[in-house]
């Protein structure tokens, strides 16, 4: 569990550098959109790829523990 955060601060951190680089290399605070558009899209990103990587740990969470599994009537009682 604590790789996946690690990870996921790292792919956002990433990301955020590279908006940065991007926005400074192109300009794009010169016209068009203003300023706070880009940091609405820019914060969705990151919400949206944080819950996308939240929903994929719990995934592997809830079938690793077991939740899962199928009770199946034919198997018989377990214990």
């Amino acid at each position: 569990m604590k790789a996946s955060i690690v990870f996921t601060i790292g792919a956002v951190a990433l990301f955020l550098i590279c908006a940065v680089g991007a926005f400074l290399a192109s300009g794009i605070g010169t016209g068009g959109l203003p300023m706070s558009l880009w940091l609405a899209y820019g914060v969705g990103t990151i919400l949206t790829i944080t819950v996308g990587a939240g929903l994929f740990v719990l995934t592997f969470y809830s079938a690793r523990s077991g939740y899962d599994d199928i009770d199946r009537p034919e198997d018989g009682p377990t214990g």
